[in-house]
């Protein structure tokens, strides 16, 4: 089966969806004495985009309006067609220079996209021939709700007139005039990321006598461009959206034009094909919109596990798989009677008796297939489980084994076991041996399924809780010192006790026993009583050892550094204190595990100590560390810079690193060195250093300014494109009342003034001028001349071919270093009477031997 379905490449930005209704708030509203200032009511969103609100002053006249009346003078249904069950009218035909206005709120998404609001719209005015200015009217205005700029392209003002196009004449007066519902859109693609707001308005003529409202409806896929084709029919029908003047289809390069109707009829394209739909409105009435829409080919088929037989009572799951290029697929199981799931693919059925399921699938442009599959009921496969525990009682860690014993059936599948959280230790197909860490009465269950048919069987285990133990998680003692092991409980019978391991211990089957022990030791205590379920608890002892031992990060630190200083050794209580003394340094961080944060403000050698208190024992240690004095950063610059030319600052000290930050310069280089730059702009430009000593100190930064003024703009230009040696020259350069100029070669010169000169070339060479400037920045032009290069041609203007010995050949003369290319002579006629590429070459004056 196949179907077509169209991907529409726009989006429809907000929506109403007009057709769920619409919940105004709050609801006590007194419309006809309009004693709030505003009105909001929240708009049921069928897009996932935003849930707009709507914000009216009650200035006028407005409400929601439904049902099926029609407008008392252009006869329109009051409801916008093909919408939904609401509209909202703005005004009313009371005059009295009444104004309304709705604003919507839009947050238009950051993605990139093409984002259109879609509104409908429908007007009534008298046209009572005022001034433009006074007339009834209906506006909308987007812009931006933050800065207040208009959105490019989304303000419309529709005034009372009798001539405008899409308007006709209504009932109730020669003055009257209603357009009725059209679409109209908003591009908001430019206001990606922000919130618009989009204000409709309706109002009376300015001086009282005439009234003007509107209707306004926002419907979520109003501007979709849609078709329906699913039978394979050799054309496809594509339906653009109502109320606009022109329409054109074209394709996706927008150089060839399919259609020019709402609805085009076009032959079925074999392969995914998109179509560009381009929509004008009436002139005045919105801007043109270009919708894109993509045809695609679509089949689904559906197939479904084989009939199926099972025991009463018993189980079975339902699959079906279907394939389509047109996913997401749905599926929907009938009838949906002893079904885990109707509309997943693979439900589980336990009908009571025999049942014919099917499954439809359909994919997202609602192409569908289905299947069918039958489920039959088969009482002699039914059978029993029978499980047994060989102890109903246990204590906590002791082993339970539960066995499947009945012996009927022949049973081929394996068992699922649910155990409450045992522990399994041994697992057969119908046993398990298994334990629990907890008391509780626990539940063992076994799922047995032979074919398709299902049984199940509980037996319930009680873990006994034993009595717990009170005791001492740590004890910290100093060396040599002993250590009281003491324990209790809540039993209301004496318990006997058991200690291990018995290193270093004055007894193991005790309550008080002592420990003695040299180093650190981990004890666990039990009772032994028969028919108790016994508690484990331990005791850890620490000895309770305190050392110093102070760790500098380095011997040499900077002023203000912040340092971290601690104690090396792990103390083995944690009940110690540390005690600081830091030479006048100041403490910032103090995590009382023996590790400071500290700097000094003071240069100097500085004596830091530190002092552990235990809760037996002391220690202490002593260490120095210098603090180095502060210092600052130095460098050397110019007085000025000139643009486009270099400057050298130079660092006054050699230090370890550089910290360059320089107006319009990127430094990355941290050596100490001379730094020639470049500023391209002109103005006061910023030098700051900072440098970094050995010790990694930082100084004191150093900052100073320099001024970049405008180097001369200077060009040379010679009168004569090709010199040659013997040419008179003028020259010329930039004339600027401000610059000096320096002509070279000195005394080369027939003549200078200012910013022009003149000179006979006698010789190879480079001449050259040089512009400064009042700010002492100069620039210098040149051209190269190189006599060498040039040839003049010289042609005698007679010659006597005579024979005489005196000018009987005519030929070029002066070549002395040029290639001749081609020499030619023609007659009046045009006729080549000589031609020749030789250098040596000469014509007699004679033409085919005459």
């Amino acid at each position: 089966m196949k179907k077509l379905f169209i991907v529409i490449s726009f989006i429809t930005l907000l929506c109403s969806k007009s057709n769920s209704q619409t919940m105004p708030c709050p609801p006590n509203i007194d419309f006809e004495t309009g004693t709030l200032n505003h009105w909001e009511f929240y708009i049921g969103a069928c897009c996932p985009i935003t849930t707009p609100f709507i914000t009216m002053p009650i200035s006028g006249r407005h409400d929601l309006t439904s049902g099926t009346a029609v407008d008392p003078y252009g006869g329109f249904p009051i409801v916008a067609p093909s919408g939904g069950l609401y509209s909202f009218k703005l005004g009313n035909k009371t005059v009295g220079a009444e104004a309304e206005r709705a604003r919507y709120y839009i947050q238009v998404p950051p993605a990139p996209g093409r984002y259109i609001f879609v509104y409908r719209y429908a007007v009534v005015f008298e046209d009572p021939k005022h001034n433009v200015s006074e007339q009834p009217r209906f506006e909308v205005n987007a812009y931006d709700s933050a800065t207040g700029s208009p959105i490019p392209c989304a303000q419309y003002s529709y005034v009372a007139a009798s001539k405008i196009p899409g308007f006709s004449q209504g009932t109730g007066g020669q003055s009257i005039f209603y357009k009725p519902w059209a679409m109209a859109t908003l591009d908001l693609t430019t206001a990606a990321g922000r919130t618009v707001a989009v204000d409709f308005a309706s109002g009376d003529c300015s001086l009282g006598g005439h009234f003007g409202y509107g209707y306004v409806d926002m419907n979520c896929g109003l501007f979709q461009v849609y078709a329906t084709q699913c039978n394979g029919a050799p054309t496809i029908t594509l339906t653009g959206p109502t109320g606009y003047a022109r329409y054109k289809w074209m394709d996706i390069t927008l150089t060839t034009t399919l259609d020019t109707h709402r609805v085009a009829v076009l032959p079925t394209p074999i392969t995914p094909t998109t179509y560009a739909l381009i929509i004008t409105p009436y002139t005045g009435y919105g801007c043109p919109d270009t919708l894109y829409t993509t045809y695609v080919s679509a089949t689904t088929s559906v197939q479904v596990s084989p009939d199926t037989t099972i025991c009463a009572g018993g189980r079975t799951t339902l699959n079906a798989i279907a394939t389509t290029n047109d996913n997401p697929i749905t599926y929907l199981w009938s009838p949906a009677k002893y079904l885990s799931c109707f509309n997943c693919a693979s439900p589980v059925a336990r009908p009571p008796k025999p049942m014919s399921y099917k499954v439809v699938a359909t994919s997202l442009a609602g192409c569908a297939d289905s299947a069918t599959i039958n489920v039959s009921i088969d009482s002699s496969l039914s059978y029993l489980a029978q499980i047994k525990a060989n102890r109903d009682t246990v204590c906590p860690y002791e082993q339970v084994k539960v066995k499947n014993t009945f012996l009927g059936k022949s049973i081929t599948t394996t068992y699922p076991w649910l155990t409450d959280g045992a522990t399994v230790l041994v697992k057969a197909r119908d046993s398990m041996t298994m334990y629990w860490k907890t008391p509780g009465l626990k539940r063992v269950m076994v799922d047995i399924t032979n074919y398709d048919c299902f049984v199940t069987d509980t037996v319930w285990v009680y873990v006994k809780p034993p009595i717990p133990i009170i005791a001492p998680k740590d004890i910290y003692i100093c060396p040599r010192d002993t250590a009281n092991l003491t324990v209790s409980s809540s039993s209301t019978i004496p318990l006997v006790y058991m200690w291990y391991p018995n290193y270093f211990m004055t007894c193991t089957k005790c309550q008080y026993p002592k420990s003695y022990t040299p180093s650190n030791q981990q004890y666990f205590v039990t009772y032994i009583n028969e028919g108790l379920c016994p508690d484990t608890q331990y005791v850890m002892v620490h000895l309770d050892t305190v050392d110093a031992q102070v760790t500098l990060p380095a011997d040499t630190i900077c002023c203000n550094q912040e340092v971290i200083i601690k104690n090396n050794i792990t103390q083995s209580s944690k009940h110690v204190q540390y005690l600081w003394s830091l030479g006048g340094g100041i403490i910032l961080k103090n995590d009382s595990l023996g590790t400071i944060t500290a700097k000094w403000s003071e240069p100097g050698m500085k004596r830091i100590s530190v002092k552990i208190e235990g809760s037996n024992c002391d220690g202490t240690d002593t260490v120095n560390m210098y603090v180095m004095p502060p210092y600052t950063a130095d460098f050397k610059i110019p007085d000025k810079a000139c643009q486009n030319q270099p400057v050298t600052i130079t660092p006054v000290k050699q230090y370890a690193y550089y910290h360059w930050q320089i107006d319009e310069q990127e430094i990355h280089d941290s050596t100490y060195k001379e730094l020639n730059l470049v500023w391209t702009k002109l103005g006061m430009k910023k030098v700051f250093l900072m440098v970094t000593n050995k010790f990694l100190c930082d100084s004191q930064s150093h900052a100073d300014s320099i001024p970049v003024y405008e180097t001369p703009n200077t060009y040379l230009q010679s009168s004569i494109a090709k010199i040659c040696e013997g040419d008179y020259v003028e020259l010329t350069t930039t004339d600027n009342p401000n610059y000096t100029y320096t002509w070279k070669p000195e005394g080369a010169f027939n003549k200078i003034s200012g910013s022009n000169a003149a000179l006979t070339i006698t010789q190879t060479g480079t001449i050259s001028v040089t512009a400064t400037n009042q700010f002492d920045c100069s620039n210098t032009a040149s051209i190269y001349v190189n006599t060498a290069l040039c040839c003049k041609v010289m042609m005698p203007d007679a010659f006597t071919p005579n024979g005489d010995g005196r000018n009987d050949l005519y030929h070029p003369v002066g070549i002395d270093k040029q290639k001749v290319e081609i020499f030619m002579i023609v007659n009046r006629w045009g006729q080549v009477v000589f031609e020749s590429n030789d250098i040596n070459a000469s014509w007699d004056g004679k033409y085919n031997g005459n």
